[in-house]
Parts: structure tokens; C-alpha cells; sequence
């Protein structure tokens, strides 16, 4: 059993996806009922490990198990470690700290490039919960990242639609003349002043 709180990721990753306990029900060929007796071990910390893999891996999804030292310095600030926190931030409907995650780790590696020789930053980011999301993060922290960590991540492709970070047409509007290059071939939209406060 995990034996403390994995909070609640099989409840977040089927909510991200659009996936219904039923359907994860179906998935894993077990009732609605064990579907909710499992939400409920995983919220009370006794889940167990094969448990959450299994569905995590019927929502296609993968558990990656790594042990590292809690004091380095470059856990949180790493691809996996800033995908991590950017996607816990955005399942919490909080844009505001989800980019305020990126531009702090963007700038940290930027300028003390030596973090990236930490053995952590060879892990690849998670795939945040959504599209636009994903993309900017990939677009603007791996920039600042050396081309070997990121040759091996997905090729970037722009967006179908314009994405705009802000809700607000005159935000939106400046966006459109003030976005970075690299971010306005992606079809994203974000004015570069707010890529550079922390």
C-alpha cells in the first residue's frame, strides 16, 4: 500500500480527460462500484501501487517512480518538477501560480544553467492537462534548456486556433503585437512583459 496520501490523482486524470467512472469501470472490466471503492483507497492513502498503476494506465497514463534527494536544488525546477507543479496548479483552476511556475523555473534555468547537468533535468516534462498549456510550457522553458535535453521531447506544432493566455480583450489585443516570435508560430498568444515577472 502507498502509505501516504497520493491525494487525488486517478479522480484528477479522469476529470482531465473527460473520462466517467463508468467508462474507467469498463476500462478495467470491474463495476462502478469498485471504481468508487478505489477513488476512495486512493484519497485514504491505502491504495495500492499495482492499483494505481493499473488505472492510471486505462486512462493512458504511466506512473514514473523516481527516488531523489528532497534537498536538491533542481527538483523543482526541473522539466518533470515544473510539468508536475504547473499541472497540479492548472487542475486547481489557478492560471495566475501556473505561470507564475514557468517564468520562475524559465529564468532559474536561464541564468544558472549548471542546474540543467543534474541528473533530474533528463527526465522528460509530463503532458500538461491542456494543449495550449503544454505547448507554451514547452515552447518557453525548453528554450532556455540546451538543445540535448530537449531534442528528444515531441516536435512542436502551432495550435489550431489562436490561444490566448488572458481572458481579457485588451490584454488579447496587446498580445497580438507584443507575443515573442517563437510563441506567435505556435499560434500562442502572451505579452512578453508577463513571460518576464516572477
Amino acid at each position: 500500500m502507498i502509505g501516504e496520501s497520493m491525494s487525488t490523482l486517478i479522480r484528477d486524470t479522469m476529470s482531465a480527460a473527460g473520462t466517467s467512472g463508468a467508462e474507467l469501470a469498463r476500462r478495467l472490466h470491474v463495476t462502478p462500484g469498485a471504481i468508487s471503492q478505489l477513488l476512495k483507497s486512493e484519497e485514504d492513502a491505502t491504495i495500492k501501487l499495482a492499483s494505481l498503476e493499473r488505472a492510471l494506465r486505462a486512462l493512458g497514463k504511466d506512473i514514473v517512480i523516481n527516488a531523489v534527494e528532497s534537498s536538491s536544488p533542481a527538483a523543482r525546477f526541473s522539466p518533470a518538477g515544473v510539468s508536475q507543479a504547473m499541472s497540479d496548479a492548472l487542475i486547481e483552476g489557478d492560471r495566475t501560480f501556473a505561470l507564475r511556475l514557468l517564468t520562475q523555473a524559465a529564468q532559474k534555468v536561464a541564468v544558472e544553467p549548471d542546474l540543467a547537468t543534474d541528473p533530474l533535468f533528463a527526465r522528460p516534462p509530463e503532458q500538461l492537462p491542456d494543449t495550449g498549456w503544454d505547448t507554451l510550457f514547452r515552447a518557453h522553458y525548453g528554450r532556455a534548456l540546451p538543445d540535448a535535453l530537449t531534442a528528444r521531447w515531441p516536435e512542436l506544432t502551432p495550435l489550431p486556433e489562436p490561444w490566448f493566455i488572458s481572458q481579457f480583450d485588451s490584454l488579447r489585443e496587446r498580445a497580438r503585437t507584443r507575443s515573442p516570435e517563437h510563441l506567435r508560430r505556435l499560434n500562442i498568444f502572451i505579452d512578453e512583459q508577463s513571460l518576464s515577472r516572477a
